[in-house]
């Protein structure tokens, strides 16, 4: 937001200080992300959620914890990620769904067939991966056309769903 003011305004050196910041912040983040995932994979997963546990109380590390939580494989971490599907804020709810799936709990694959439906491409795109990858089963899905067109793509995972839902089994 910033940087655009700035460029708008013909600031370019203060754009490009402000822009320069805002990239090395969300570099580090990943890096800082991507250290934490590797140190914990050194642990056990149980051990792993029972150290998460209290971070799904803070604000601050709750999307951190639930992404780790649904790739470390533990089904203990299920009923802890379950509230979240109806929180409040938006990237909670979808990464929980997101984690519960790659947890094999399928109370979660009616939400995550939501979010191919959403505004946020990005989503849309790994809600389709995430379930492409855990279900088996694989639709046509355009990532990044409109959200019209989206939702009309999601028409198949919602009819499979429906039908399939209460039988369907992770392999």
């Amino acid at each position: 937001g910033a940087a655009l003011v700035s460029g708008f305004l013909k600031e370019w050196i203060d754009a490009g200080a402000i822009l320069t910041i805002v990239v090395m912040n969300a570099i580090l983040g990943f890096i800082q992300e991507f250290r934490a995932e590797k140190a914990l994979s050194f642990l056990e997963p149980k051990v792993v959620t029972a150290l998460l546990q209290d971070h799904l109380k803070k604000s601050s590390s709750q999307l951190p914890a639930i992404k780790i939580l649904g790739n470390l494989g533990d089904p203990q971490a299920a009923g802890m990620l379950t509230p979240f599907l109806t929180h409040e804020n938006r990237d909670l709810r979808f990464y929980a769904a997101d984690s519960l799936v790659k947890l094999k709990d399928k109370r979660a694959i009616p939400y995550l067939i939501e979010y191919l439906k959403g505004s946020d491409p990005a989503k849309s795109a790994i809600a389709y991966d995430t379930l492409c990858q855990k279900t088996g089963q694989r639709f046509p899905f355009p990532y990044f056309a409109s959200r019209e067109e989206r939702e009309k793509q999601a028409g198949p995972w919602e009819q499979w769903w429906k039908e399939k839902g209460e039988k369907f089994e992770f392999k």
